[in-house]
């Protein structure tokens, strides 16, 4: 087994690992085209695909289920939801880290990638402090 495998997933690896299509605005989102049914999904909703098996069609489209599956998951979402983080694109104060995720997926059009990228630190620097994952 790899250190991943042997620990709980993180919120910024969830994120970044998250496959399929992104979107704006919606945890998940459905296409339909020639090709089939495809799950789309922003930051937050890629990492509930990644604590899923969304190939069953074992997931929820409701948002209020999918952030309390999200929040139970991964306990920084909650822990740090009245925190205010900057946005380090337009500087904005967002209250906790779904707002700081939701600015940067859809106001910035970050990839994945990229919003990992600026949640990495902060959850690293919350373990530091003794806190670990679910």
């Amino acid at each position: 087994m790899t250190e991943k495998q042997n620990r709980k997933l993180r919120l910024h690896e969830a994120i970044r690992d998250a496959k399929g299509k992104q979107t704006k605005n919606r945890f998940l989102d459905i296409a339909v085209t020639d090709q089939g049914v495809e799950i789309l999904s922003c930051a937050a909703g890629g990492a509930y695909l990644e604590i899923h098996d969304y190939a069953s069609g074992l997931v929820s489209l409701d948002e209020d289920a999918i952030t309390r599956d999200l929040e139970d998951f991964f306990p920084i979402l909650l822990e740090k939801q009245d925190q205010k983080y900057p946005c380090p694109v337009c500087g904005d104060e967002k209250e906790g880290l779904f707002a700081l995720i939701s600015c940067l997926n859809d106001n910035h059009d970050h990839t994945r990638a990229q919003v990992a990228d600026v949640i990495q630190p902060i959850e690293e620097t919350w373990e530091l402090e003794g806190n670990v994952h679910g």
